[in-house]
This record gives structure tokens, C-alpha cells and sequence, in this order.
């Protein structure tokens, strides 16, 4: 019996690590939950760094993890013709630190975030 309570013991005292991937994906989740945001921007410019770097990307995300396990992060988004882009932009930050920090327990340093296009909203069609 004491064996198992001592590998048990030195399994609790492991590290835990959470992948760039899953913090991209809280982020990038995070970031489509505000109003007026109307998607992740892909751009060229990320492709290529991620290609040349060790440095993950989802689909206009790009996040750093500092040595010291802060988290830094760039976020680029379209959002929707007519919307206040600064409000936009400050609700992501907020809401991108609130679900990071809560979900991971990492320290979060920056949430830069890039406006990268808008999209026009089609009028819905009248049922006539």
C-alpha cells in the first residue's frame, strides 16, 4: 500500500504544461464571443513566421509564453462594419485575459490586437 501513496505522491508533483495550441484556441475562442467581432484574420505575415519559427499560430493568433510563464498575445480580427472598433478591441482584451488567466492560472502580460478587415453585414431579406 505505501508504494502506490508514494508514486501517487510523485505523480501530484509533476509539472503541467498547457500547449500554445490550447491557449490559442481559449484565446481565439474568447475573441469571436464579443459582439461585432465577425472572425479570426489569417494573415500572410503569420503564415510565414510560423513556418519560420517555434512559434505556434491558429488562425490569426500568434501566442508567447516568456521564460518567467507569462503569456503574451496577438490576436488579428475582422469585425463588423458600423461597431465602435476601439470598444470591440477593449472587450477582446478583457474578455481574452479574464478566460485565459482563469482557465490556465498563467499570468497574462499583453493581448495586442490587430483589426485586420471589416465585413459588411448582408441585410436580411424580408419575408414578403
Amino acid at each position: 500500500m505505501e508504494q502506490n501513496t508514494q508514486n501517487s505522491t510523485n505523480i501530484t508533483n509533476g509539472n503541467i504544461r498547457i500547449s500554445d495550441d490550447v491557449l490559442a484556441t481559449i484565446t481565439g475562442v474568447s475573441a469571436t464571443e464579443i459582439d461585432g467581432v465577425a472572425a479570426l484574420a489569417k494573415t500572410f505575415t503569420g503564415d510565414l513566421k510560423g513556418l519560420i519559427s517555434n512559434k505556434r499560430e491558429t488562425k490569426g493568433i500568434k501566442v508567447e509564453i516568456s521564460s518567467d510563464e507569462k503569456i503574451s498575445v496577438d490576436i488579428s480580427l475582422i469585425v463588423y462594419y458600423g461597431r465602435k472598433i476601439p470598444d470591440i478591441a477593449a472587450d477582446v482584451q478583457e474578455n481574452v485575459y479574464k478566460n485565459l488567466t482563469s482557465m490556465t492560472g498563467y499570468t497574462v502580460d499583453k493581448i495586442n490586437v490587430t483589426v485586420a478587415g471589416i465585413i459588411f453585414e448582408k441585410p436580411e431579406k424580408s419575408a414578403e
